[in-house]
C-alpha cells in the first residue's frame, strides 16, 4: 500500500469518525501513519475512541471536536482547529436519516437531514479540495450507498443525499487527478454497525439482508485495497452484484418497489 503520510499529509479529517465505520476508517488511517481529527456528534464515543486509539496507536496524535451537523454553522468549529493543522486526508462518513413517508416527516426534520448529508458536506469538500489543490496533494474517501443508486421509498432523503455525494466525489476525483488529489466513494450495501443493525427491516426480509453484511473492519480493509485506484468502487459481493441485477435485469420502478417494500 502507497505511504500514506508521505503522499497525502500529516493529519486525516475524519467527520462522524468515533465509532462504528467511521472508527474502523479512523484506525485504518491511523495504521497508515496519519494522525487524526476525529469529529463526532457524542462527547462519550469521542472519549473512548480517544482511549482506545491511544493504547492501539500510540504515536497516533489525536485531536477529537464534538459537534453536531446538524448544526448548518459546525464546520465553522471544525475549521479553525483543522487549519492550524497539515491536512491531507478527508473522510466524510457521518449520515443521518428518519424513516416514514416525505409528507409525515416536519420541514425542520427534513432540513436537518440535508445539513448533514447534503450542506456541511458540500461545505467540507470545498473547503478541503481547496487546500488539498494549492498544496498539490490530497486524499479524499467518502461513503455513498445502494439507496443513492436507486431511490429509496419511506427513507427518501437519505438516498437523494447519499447520490449527492456519491455524484460530487465523483466529479471531483476526475477534476482532482490534475491535482494531485485522489478521492474515491465507496458504495456500501449492509455494514453491521449497531445503528444499522437498529434500523433494519424485522422479520424475514431483515434476517436476510443481514446475512448479507460486512463488518467496519472487513468494509475499510476491502476500500482501502482499491483506494487510489478508483473513483467509484462497490464494497463488497452483494453489493456488485446488486446493481449489476437492478442495471441489466429491472426497471427503475421495480427496482423503486424492491427498496420500499423493505419498510412496508
Amino acid at each position: 500500500m502507497t505511504d500514506f503520510k508521505e503522499k497525502y499529509g500529516q493529519y486525516a479529517v475524519v467527520i462522524g469518525g468515533a465509532a462504528g465505520l467511521g472508527k474502523a476508517t479512523s484506525y485504518k488511517l491511523a495504521d497508515n501513519g496519519l494522525d487524526l481529527i476525529v469529529v463526532d456528534r457524542s462527547q462519550e464515543y469521542l472519549d473512548q475512541f480517544r482511549t482506545s486509539c491511544a493504547k492501539d496507536y500510540p504515536n497516533c496524535d489525536v485531536i477529537t471536536i464534538q459537534g453536531n451537523l446538524t448544526d448548518p454553522n459546525v464546520m465553522d468549529k471544525i475549521f479553525a482547529v483543522s487549519d492550524k493543522k497539515s491536512v491531507g486526508f478527508l473522510s466524510y462518513v457521518v449520515a443521518f436519516h428518519k424513516f416514514g413517508k416525505l409528507q409525515d416527516l416536519s420541514f425542520d426534520e427534513h432540513l436537518s437531514i440535508l445539513n448533514v448529508n447534503v450542506i456541511n458536506f458540500i461545505k467540507c469538500m470545498q473547503h478541503y479540495v481547496k487546500i488539498f489543490a494549492e498544496q498539490g496533494h490530497g486524499g479524499i474517501l467518502n461513503y455513498s450507498s445502494l439507496t443513492g443508486v436507486t431511490t429509496s421509498p419511506y427513507n427518501a432523503e437519505y438516498g437523494a443525499g447519499k447520490a449527492y455525494i456519491k455524484s460530487i466525489t465523483q466529479a471531483v476525483a476526475y477534476e482532482g487527478e490534475k491535482e494531485g488529489i485522489d478521492a474515491m466513494v465507496a458504495t456500501l450495501g449492509v455494514t453491521l454497525t449497531p445503528t444499522e443493525l437498529k434500523n433494519q427491516p424485522g422479520g424475514e426480509a431483515g434476517a436476510a439482508v443481514q446475512k448479507m453484511g460486512m463488518t467496519p473492519e472487513d468494509t475499510v480493509d476491502e476500500i482501502f485495497e482499491n483506494f487510489g485506484k478508483v473513483h467509484s468502487y462497490y464494497v463488497g459481493d452483494h453489493p456488485k452484484a446488486q446493481v449489476k441485477k437492478w442495471k441489466t435485469e429491472m426497471t427503475e420502478d421495480e427496482v423503486a418497489a424492491y427498496m420500499g417494500r423493505f419498510y412496508e
